[in-house]
């Protein structure tokens, strides 16, 4: 797995050195470094994606919550603990990657999946990415369930369709970004992987489609 850490952006099948990324849709001049990559990366270069791509894919959220109690459908009450929340999950339906992440980002007028109803409790603060075609929500799943003084809001929480104890970990503070990125890249076969700001993911929701500005 090839990990490629950019300054917010997901840069896909990236060579070494300095690739041009458009920011919005609109600057096609402006450069990034590669903060931290492989020397070369085990996919076929396909250029930049701007943000997140509409290909497959998982995707681990990590939220700063505050304490709550919520009802969460047929789940029943959740008691959210104040802390560091990540929610695991997987895109591969319409939109891919980009689909799932400009819904968990807009607000949601009728709560579709468990995290929905979360949401009011909930900052965002980053996104691990693991584009590809293979599954990996359950092994990034377990390697979250895994990590020292975790616990679980809810069992099955987001989890209802699989034997996973949960997708939805909380810890008092946040597990350290590196071990994450060592760890689930390691553990699975998602692909390319990266971890994106919560600031950069707002203002790509806000943008304006490529082509209209």
């Amino acid at each position: 797995m090839t990990l490629l850490v950019l300054d917010g952006y997901l840069l896909a099948g990236a060579d070494e050195g300095v690739r041009e990324l458009v920011e919005d849709g609109r600057d096609a001049d402006r450069r990034f470094r590669l903060r931290s990559a492989t020397p070369r990366s085990t996919t076929p270069s396909r250029g930049a994606s701007v943000i997140a791509p509409s290909t497959p894919g998982t995707y681990a959220l990590l939220f700063c919550s505050r304490a709550a109690r919520i009802r969460v459908g047929a789940l029943g009450e959740v008691r959210l603990p104040a802390g560091s929340v990540v929610y695991v999950g997987s895109a591969f339906g319409p939109g891919g990657l980009a689909g799932r992440l400009r819904h968990h980002l807009r607000p949601v007028a009728r709560p579709r999946w468990h995290l929905d109803y979360l949401r009011p409790a909930l900052e965002l603060r980053g996104v691990w990415l693991g584009e590809g075609p293979r599954r990996a929500e359950h092994q990034w799943a377990g390697w979250f369930a895994g990590l020292p003084a975790v616990s679980l809001p809810h069992p099955r929480f987001g989890a209802s369709d699989c034997r996973c104890r949960s997708h939805l970990f909380h810890w008092r503070r946040p597990p350290g970004r590196r071990r994450v990125e060592d760890g689930l890249r390691a553990g699975s076969d998602a692909g390319t992987l990266c971890f994106l700001r919560a600031s950069q993911l707002r203002a790509w929701v806000a943008a304006p489609p490529i082509g209209t500005g």
